[in-house]
Parts: structure tokens; C-alpha cells; sequence
């Protein structure tokens, strides 16, 4: 789960916890309503700019729509594929929370640049997600540090 993940899952539930459409909350943060719901659908990524919009509309501190997401195995009958019920993270069952535990950055000219984030479940297990094509990525470039948790 990357950054694109947390916003979209993070928007969904902020925007069902007030009761807004996808429209209504795209008026209040002056976007476009198909916007708001690829945002939701992790279909984009977004920049700081439009979080502290979605944040403003939303009436909730920015962080509220980056931070880890809990993720649940299995649906409940009725649940769309890319959206998961909010009633089922609340209730027991198989949960797993990814939590980023590194990151990694490459040195371009003056920069670094965010290009892995390594995620440990609460079962032990971690994944590696690469926000960029890692063939196009000098290995021996990365810098790896520990994440800070919000």
C-alpha cells in the first residue's frame, strides 16, 4: 500500500463518516466529482496542494488523509471490489494493518527522490512497493532509512 492507497482509502472512509457524495464533497473542496472518486479509487496520485483541500472540505487535519489504513482479508456480500466496508474493519475477523517501516531514496542532481517503501504486516511478512520502475533505478543509489510513525 503506497501513499496513493492511504489518500484514497483515508478519503473514502473521512467522506462517509459525514455523509457527503463524491459530488458534494468536490464542491466544497473545488475539484472535479470524477477526481475525487479516482482519488478514491487509487487511480492517481495527488499533490500536497490538493490534500490540504480535500482536508479544508473535509474539516479534518491533513495528516488524517496520509496515515496507515487498515486493511481487511475478504468482503462482506454487497461490497464493491475496490471498496472495503468500514463496518468490517471495525469487527473481529482476519485483519492486517501495513505499517511502512523504511523507505528508500535515490540521489538525483542535488535531490533525493522517494522511489521504494518497505511495509511490514502485523503477521511478520513485508512487501516492497516501488513507486517508479526499479530497471530504471541504480540500486546501489538507494538510500535506505527507518519511516518515523505519525
Amino acid at each position: 500500500m503506497d501513499l496513493r492507497d492511504r489518500v484514497g482509502a483515508n478519503l473514502r472512509k473521512l467522506r462517509r463518516l459525514q455523509s457527503l457524495s463524491q459530488e458534494a464533497l468536490s464542491l466544497k473542496a473545488g475539484l472535479e466529482r470524477g477526481y475525487v472518486g479516482r482519488l478514491e479509487r487509487s487511480q492517481y496520485y495527488t499533490s500536497m496542494a490538493t490534500v490540504q483541500k480535500l482536508a479544508f472540505a473535509l474539516e479534518v487535519d491533513p495528516i488524517e488523509l496520509i496515515e496507515p489504513v487498515l486493511i481487511t482479508r475478504g468482503k462482506k456480500s454487497g461490497t464493491a471490489d475496490h471498496e472495503t466496508s468500514d463496518d468490517q474493519k471495525v469487527s473481529g475477523g482476519s485483519q492486517l494493518l501495513a505499517v511502512p517501516f523504511q523507505e528508500g531514496f535515490e540521489k538525483r542532481q542535488d535531490d533525493l527522490t522517494l522511489v521504494l517503501i518497505d511495509y511490514r504486516w502485523n503477521d511478520g511478512s513485508t512487501v516492497r512497493r516501488w513507486l517508479v520502475d526499479p530497471k530504471k533505478v541504480k540500486q546501489s543509489a538507494i538510500v535506505v532509512k527507518p519511516c518515523i510513525l505519525l
